[in-house]
Protein backbone atom coordinates (compact mmCIF):
# COMPACT_ATOMS: atom_id res chain seq x y z
CA UNK A 1 0.00 0.00 0.00
CA UNK A 2 3.23 2.46 0.93
CA UNK A 3 4.61 1.84 -2.56
CA UNK A 4 1.17 2.54 -4.35
CA UNK A 5 0.66 6.04 -2.57
CA UNK A 6 4.58 6.92 -2.84
CA UNK A 7 3.91 6.08 -6.76
CA UNK A 8 0.91 8.05 -7.01
CA UNK A 9 2.55 11.11 -4.84
CA UNK A 10 5.62 10.88 -7.71
CA UNK A 11 3.01 11.23 -10.40
CA UNK A 12 1.68 14.09 -9.03
CA UNK A 13 4.66 15.97 -8.13
CA UNK A 14 4.86 15.42 -11.61
CA UNK A 15 1.77 16.98 -12.87
CA UNK A 16 2.24 19.84 -10.27
CA UNK A 17 5.56 20.31 -11.60
CA UNK A 18 4.05 21.36 -14.76
CA UNK A 19 1.88 23.65 -13.74
CA UNK A 20 2.00 27.01 -13.14
CA UNK A 21 0.77 27.19 -9.62
CA UNK A 22 -0.78 30.79 -8.21
CA UNK A 23 1.11 32.56 -6.48
CA UNK A 24 2.11 32.09 -2.50
CA UNK A 25 1.02 28.15 -3.39
CA UNK A 26 3.60 25.21 -2.83
CA UNK A 27 2.94 21.68 -4.75
CA UNK A 28 2.13 20.38 -0.83
CA UNK A 29 -0.52 22.91 -0.35
CA UNK A 30 -1.95 22.65 -4.03
CA UNK A 31 -1.90 18.32 -2.98
CA UNK A 32 -3.57 18.97 -0.10
CA UNK A 33 -5.75 20.72 -1.20
CA UNK A 34 -6.47 18.27 -3.86
CA UNK A 35 -7.36 15.53 -1.12
CA UNK A 36 -9.99 17.94 0.71
CA UNK A 37 -11.59 18.06 -2.92
CA UNK A 38 -11.85 14.40 -3.39
CA UNK A 39 -12.97 13.92 0.65
CA UNK A 40 -15.64 16.49 0.08
CA UNK A 41 -16.88 14.86 -3.44
CA UNK A 42 -16.88 11.71 -1.31
CA UNK A 43 -19.00 12.86 1.21
CA UNK A 44 -21.54 14.43 -1.13
CA UNK A 45 -21.56 11.62 -3.10
CA UNK A 46 -22.67 9.36 0.13
CA UNK A 47 -25.11 12.27 1.30
CA UNK A 48 -26.57 11.36 -2.78
CA UNK A 49 -26.45 7.47 -2.33
CA UNK A 50 -28.15 7.87 1.31
CA UNK A 51 -30.96 10.09 0.19
CA UNK A 52 -31.61 8.17 -2.54
CA UNK A 53 -32.27 5.19 -0.29
CA UNK A 54 -34.28 7.18 1.62
CA UNK A 55 -36.48 8.31 -1.33
CA UNK A 56 -36.36 4.54 -2.74
CA UNK A 57 -37.55 3.39 1.03
CA UNK A 58 -40.83 6.46 1.23
CA UNK A 59 -42.00 5.31 -2.55
CA UNK A 60 -42.05 1.59 -1.57
CA UNK A 61 -43.70 2.71 1.77
CA UNK A 62 -46.08 4.69 -0.42
CA UNK A 63 -47.08 2.30 -2.58
CA UNK A 64 -47.48 -0.58 0.18
CA UNK A 65 -49.98 1.64 1.48
CA UNK A 66 -51.72 2.35 -1.80
CA UNK A 67 -52.04 -1.01 -2.61
CA UNK A 68 -53.29 -2.43 0.98
CA UNK A 69 -56.16 0.34 1.29
CA UNK A 70 -57.31 -0.47 -2.32
CA UNK A 71 -57.33 -3.80 -1.89
CA UNK A 72 -59.81 -3.30 1.19
CA UNK A 73 -63.11 -4.74 -0.12
CA UNK A 74 -66.31 -2.93 1.57
CA UNK A 75 -70.16 -3.67 1.33
CA UNK A 76 -73.02 -1.61 3.40
CA UNK A 77 -76.52 -2.17 3.63
CA UNK A 78 -78.90 0.79 3.93
CA UNK A 79 -81.78 1.28 5.69
CA UNK A 80 -84.53 -1.41 4.87
CA UNK A 81 -82.41 -3.77 3.41
CA UNK A 82 -80.63 -6.76 4.30
CA UNK A 83 -77.44 -7.75 2.20
CA UNK A 84 -75.95 -11.29 1.77
CA UNK A 85 -72.22 -11.51 0.74
CA UNK A 86 -70.30 -14.67 -0.25
CA UNK A 87 -67.15 -14.35 1.01
CA UNK A 88 -63.56 -15.83 -0.93
CA UNK A 89 -63.45 -18.85 1.30
CA UNK A 90 -67.23 -19.84 1.02
CA UNK A 91 -67.98 -18.30 4.24
CA UNK A 92 -71.13 -16.74 3.86
CA UNK A 93 -72.65 -12.97 6.19
CA UNK A 94 -75.76 -12.15 5.61
CA UNK A 95 -75.67 -7.78 6.74
CA UNK A 96 -79.10 -6.46 8.83
CA UNK A 97 -79.66 -2.98 7.92
CA UNK A 98 -77.34 0.02 8.07
CA UNK A 99 -74.53 -1.92 8.59
CA UNK A 100 -70.99 -2.19 7.08
CA UNK A 101 -68.90 -5.42 6.12
CA UNK A 102 -64.78 -5.00 5.24
CA UNK A 103 -61.97 -7.30 4.62
CA UNK A 104 -58.31 -7.27 2.68
CA UNK A 105 -58.66 -9.33 -0.81
CA UNK A 106 -54.67 -9.16 -0.40
CA UNK A 107 -54.40 -11.20 2.72
CA UNK A 108 -57.30 -12.82 2.97
CA UNK A 109 -55.65 -16.53 2.66
CA UNK A 110 -53.25 -15.43 5.26
CA UNK A 111 -55.73 -13.54 7.79
CA UNK A 112 -59.56 -14.20 7.54
CA UNK A 113 -60.32 -11.27 8.90
CA UNK A 114 -63.56 -9.23 8.77
CA UNK A 115 -64.36 -5.86 10.07
CA UNK A 116 -68.09 -5.15 11.13
CA UNK A 117 -70.21 -1.50 12.01
CA UNK A 118 -73.81 -3.07 12.68
CA UNK A 119 -75.04 -6.27 12.78
CA UNK A 120 -74.09 -9.60 10.59
CA UNK A 121 -75.06 -12.96 10.74
CA UNK A 122 -72.05 -15.29 9.71
CA UNK A 123 -71.65 -18.89 8.51
CA UNK A 124 -68.28 -19.31 8.68
CA UNK A 125 -66.60 -22.31 6.54
CA UNK A 126 -63.79 -24.66 8.83
CA UNK A 127 -60.56 -23.36 7.80
CA UNK A 128 -57.78 -20.97 9.52
CA UNK A 129 -58.74 -18.77 12.27
CA UNK A 130 -61.59 -16.12 11.07
CA UNK A 131 -62.01 -13.03 13.31
CA UNK A 132 -64.53 -10.48 13.54
CA UNK A 133 -63.29 -7.20 14.75
CA UNK A 134 -65.59 -4.01 15.29
CA UNK A 135 -65.10 -1.06 17.74
CA UNK A 136 -66.75 -2.85 20.45
CA UNK A 137 -64.57 -5.97 20.68
CA UNK A 138 -64.05 -9.47 18.49
CA UNK A 139 -65.05 -12.54 17.86
CA UNK A 140 -62.56 -15.43 16.68
CA UNK A 141 -63.96 -18.89 15.21
CA UNK A 142 -62.85 -21.66 13.34
CA UNK A 143 -65.91 -22.88 11.59
CA UNK A 144 -69.21 -22.19 12.89
CA UNK A 145 -72.59 -19.81 12.71
CA UNK A 146 -72.80 -16.91 14.87
CA UNK A 147 -74.45 -13.26 14.96
CA UNK A 148 -72.82 -10.12 16.11
CA UNK A 149 -74.68 -7.34 17.47
CA UNK A 150 -72.44 -4.20 17.59
CA UNK A 151 -73.85 -0.20 17.74
CA UNK A 152 -72.85 2.55 19.87
CA UNK A 153 -72.24 0.59 23.54
CA UNK A 154 -73.88 -2.68 22.49
CA UNK A 155 -71.79 -5.75 21.49
CA UNK A 156 -74.03 -8.78 21.92
CA UNK A 157 -72.96 -12.29 20.50
CA UNK A 158 -75.24 -15.16 19.45
CA UNK A 159 -73.99 -18.63 18.75
CA UNK A 160 -75.86 -20.82 16.48
CA UNK A 161 -73.57 -23.86 15.93
CA UNK A 162 -70.23 -24.85 17.11
CA UNK A 163 -68.34 -22.11 19.99
CA UNK A 164 -66.66 -18.90 19.62
CA UNK A 165 -64.42 -16.80 21.56
CA UNK A 166 -65.56 -13.29 22.02
CA UNK A 167 -63.29 -10.94 23.61
CA UNK A 168 -63.50 -7.07 24.49
CA UNK A 169 -61.20 -4.65 26.52
CA UNK A 170 -61.60 -6.27 29.85
CA UNK A 171 -62.19 -10.23 29.60
CA UNK A 172 -62.63 -12.54 27.21
CA UNK A 173 -65.31 -15.72 27.53
CA UNK A 174 -66.08 -18.92 25.21
CA UNK A 175 -70.07 -19.73 24.33
CA UNK A 176 -71.40 -22.28 22.28
CA UNK A 177 -74.49 -23.30 20.70
CA UNK A 178 -77.49 -22.11 22.98
CA UNK A 179 -75.54 -19.27 24.25
CA UNK A 180 -75.19 -16.03 23.88
CA UNK A 181 -73.44 -12.62 25.75
CA UNK A 182 -75.80 -10.23 27.36
CA UNK A 183 -75.26 -6.22 27.24
CA UNK A 184 -72.35 -5.18 28.74
CA UNK A 185 -72.43 -4.91 32.16
CA UNK A 186 -69.50 -2.74 33.93
CA UNK A 187 -67.67 -3.17 30.56
CA UNK A 188 -67.36 -7.34 31.39
CA UNK A 189 -69.01 -9.36 29.20
CA UNK A 190 -71.67 -12.05 30.51
CA UNK A 191 -73.41 -14.96 29.24
CA UNK A 192 -76.95 -16.27 28.94
CA UNK A 193 -78.90 -18.73 27.25
CA UNK A 194 -81.02 -18.94 23.89
CA UNK A 195 -84.61 -19.32 23.10
CA UNK A 196 -84.06 -23.21 22.61
CA UNK A 197 -86.18 -23.02 19.58
CA UNK A 198 -83.69 -20.65 17.54
CA UNK A 199 -81.82 -21.66 14.46
CA UNK A 200 -81.02 -18.25 13.29
CA UNK A 201 -81.42 -14.79 14.17
CA UNK A 202 -85.36 -13.49 13.95
CA UNK A 203 -84.30 -10.63 12.07
CA UNK A 204 -83.23 -12.66 9.03
CA UNK A 205 -87.03 -13.22 8.71
CA UNK A 206 -87.62 -9.33 9.81
CA UNK A 207 -89.08 -10.41 13.19
CA UNK A 208 -87.72 -8.89 15.97
CA UNK A 209 -87.78 -10.24 19.55
CA UNK A 210 -87.12 -8.34 22.97
CA UNK A 211 -86.94 -8.90 26.64
CA UNK A 212 -86.18 -5.85 28.62
CA UNK A 213 -84.70 -4.09 26.13
CA UNK A 214 -83.98 -0.58 26.39
CA UNK A 215 -86.52 1.70 24.54
CA UNK A 216 -83.93 3.85 22.89
CA UNK A 217 -82.20 0.28 21.29
CA UNK A 218 -85.60 -0.32 20.12
CA UNK A 219 -87.03 3.14 18.58
CA UNK A 220 -83.39 3.00 16.66
CA UNK A 221 -83.91 -0.32 15.00
CA UNK A 222 -87.76 0.28 14.06
CA UNK A 223 -85.85 3.48 11.98
CA UNK A 224 -83.57 1.28 10.32
CA UNK A 225 -86.04 -1.13 9.17
CA UNK A 226 -88.34 1.09 8.26
CA UNK A 227 -86.19 4.21 7.06
CA UNK A 228 -87.26 6.55 9.36
CA UNK A 229 -85.68 9.42 11.61
CA UNK A 230 -87.02 9.91 15.43
CA UNK A 231 -87.23 12.94 17.39
CA UNK A 232 -88.02 12.98 20.76
CA UNK A 233 -87.97 15.75 24.29
CA UNK A 234 -89.53 12.91 26.01
CA UNK A 235 -86.27 10.62 28.46
CA UNK A 236 -86.95 7.43 27.37
CA UNK A 237 -83.83 6.06 27.87
CA UNK A 238 -85.30 4.21 31.46
CA UNK A 239 -87.72 2.87 29.57
CA UNK A 240 -87.34 -1.03 28.49
CA UNK A 241 -89.58 -2.89 26.45
CA UNK A 242 -90.16 -6.73 26.24
CA UNK A 243 -92.45 -7.61 23.31
CA UNK A 244 -92.23 -8.71 19.19
CA UNK A 245 -93.40 -6.89 15.93
CA UNK A 246 -92.02 -7.41 12.40
CA UNK A 247 -90.97 -5.48 9.23
CA UNK A 248 -94.74 -7.24 7.78
CA UNK A 249 -96.58 -4.54 9.79
CA UNK A 250 -97.13 -1.03 8.61
CA UNK A 251 -95.05 1.05 10.60
CA UNK A 252 -98.33 2.91 12.22
CA UNK A 253 -99.07 -0.60 13.98
CA UNK A 254 -94.94 -0.99 14.72
CA UNK A 255 -95.55 2.53 16.87
CA UNK A 256 -98.25 1.57 18.47
CA UNK A 257 -97.21 -1.55 19.73
CA UNK A 258 -93.27 -0.24 21.22
CA UNK A 259 -94.92 3.17 22.00
CA UNK A 260 -98.28 2.82 23.61
CA UNK A 261 -97.58 1.40 26.65
CA UNK A 262 -95.45 4.51 27.68
CA UNK A 263 -98.14 7.14 26.88
CA UNK A 264 -95.92 8.23 24.14
CA UNK A 265 -97.57 8.81 20.87
CA UNK A 266 -95.79 10.13 17.42
CA UNK A 267 -96.46 13.13 14.96
CA UNK A 268 -94.97 13.39 11.38
CA UNK A 269 -92.52 16.33 11.25
CA UNK A 270 -91.48 15.26 7.63
CA UNK A 271 -92.28 12.49 5.59
CA UNK A 272 -88.84 10.67 7.39
CA UNK A 273 -88.89 12.88 10.90
CA UNK A 274 -91.04 11.68 13.44
CA UNK A 275 -91.48 13.32 16.62
CA UNK A 276 -92.25 11.35 19.94
CA UNK A 277 -94.09 12.81 22.57
CA UNK A 278 -96.29 12.10 25.53
CA UNK A 279 -99.72 11.17 24.30
CA UNK A 280 -102.41 14.11 25.38
CA UNK A 281 -104.97 13.48 27.36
Amino acid sequence: MKNKMDELDRKISKVLSEWELPNGIDKNTAWQNILNTIQTDQKKLFFIKKWHWAAASIIILMLSSALFYTSIIEFESFNKEQLAINLPDGSIVNLNAASTLSYNKLLWYVNRNVTLKGEGYFKVKKGSQFIVSTKQGSVRVLGTEFNVFARKNNFNVACYKGSVEVKNNTNSIVIVKGEKTNNIINNTLIKSSLNKTSISPNWLNGVFVYSDALLADVINEIGRQYDVEFSSNESINSNTFTGEWNTKMPLEDVLEIVLLPFGLETNYKAPKLIEISSKTI
